[in-house]
């Protein structure tokens, strides 16, 4: 996989020009981040705070200040939404004419090539500009800054946001070795079986009159079904990971209450803290699940 960008290619060139546009979504991504952690710090200062003082006041202004900050990131997400969709308009627009072009000149040259391949391939880069897969890679790099966070709590609780990620990077790392070679196969025998059919039924008068039909759809049928195993050997691997990830990052979340029990009983943390750092860990380990969730539109889309 290469690593940067080559303006002499037509996708890279294509993508370069959306440089800024990437910038601006990582921005944004970046203080929708930071806006989940505002969910923690007022749990943290209702328990500390409010449920101390028993100021009714200082809850109110606490909850105006979070509706506030809700709000701001649900108008960062639509935005980022519309950036996204308008990106991938704009990618359509510029390779559209010179993918279709590419196709009916390999057509040309290949009777046997499936054209409406290559324009498929251009949608799946699209509905990956636009799709959840690219948002989970923003998301990622923020996982540090809430492992930082639970650090600051408690060096105990850092510790076990750190291994919790560290199991679902594993199961992440896992997902990939596992699915890559049953899904490179799967989308291999894709094109194959789509070109096939497409040489095939270009002569469907000659197969007619020859009674050719039954042999030819045996033979399609039998590449079918290895894309279908292979397909689904894939995605049983990946739903049996995606499914894995969920129930450590739930127990971790779960077990983050146990620790901080122990550490309000031992007067090292106060309540609100252990509230707080039980929702902080769950948003913590989130990008590393979305990314094992997403990690077939992003095979796709690299084949693509």
């Amino acid at each position: 996989m290469r690593l940067f960008l080559d303006p002499q290619r037509d996708i890279d060139a294509a993508l370069l020009r959306y440089r800024r546009l990437f910038g601006v979504l990582a921005l944004f991504s970046g203080v929708i981040n930071l806006l989940m952690l505002v969910p923690s710090i007022y749990m943290m200062q209702v328990f500390d705070r409010v449920l101390t003082s028993r100021n009714e006041t200082t809850l109110l202004m606490l909850s105006l200040i979070l509706l506030g900050f809700f709000a701001l990131g649900c108008v960062l997400e639509w935005v980022r939404g519309q950036v996204m969709i308008k990106m991938s308009a704009g990618l359509d627009t510029q390779l559209g004419e010179r993918v279709f072009d590419a196709a009916f000149e390999r057509s040309l040259k290949e009777h046997s090539a499936n054209p409406a391949q290559v324009l498929s391939d251009l949608n799946s880069i699209r509905q990956f500009v636009t799709g959840p897969a690219l948002i989970a890679i923003f998301d990622a790099p923020w996982l540090p800054i809430y492992v930082i966070a639970t650090f600051l709590f408690h060096p105990w609780l850092g510790v076990f946001t750190v291994i919790g990620s560290l199991i679902l990077a594993g199961l992440g790392v896992w997902n990939e070795l596992t699915t890559r070679k049953s899904m490179s196969e799967a989308n291999r025998l894709s094109v194959a079986s789509s070109s096939y059919v497409n040489s095939t039924l270009q002569n469907a008068e000659v197969i007619q009159a020859m009674g050719m039909l039954a042999p030819l759809r045996q033979r399609w049928f039998n590449v079918q079904q290895r894309v279908i195993t292979e397909q689904g050997e894939a995605s049983d691997r990946s739903s049996r990971i995606a499914a894995l990830s969920r129930f450590v990052r739930m127990t971790w979340q779960s077990l983050a209450l146990g620790l901080g029990a122990i550490l309000v009983i031992e007067n090292q943390i106060s309540a609100g803290v252990m509230i707080a750092v039980s929702v902080l860990l769950g948003r913590a380990m989130a990008p590393a699940e979305a990314l094992i969730g997403s990690w077939k539109q992003m095979g796709n889309a690299k084949s693509s």
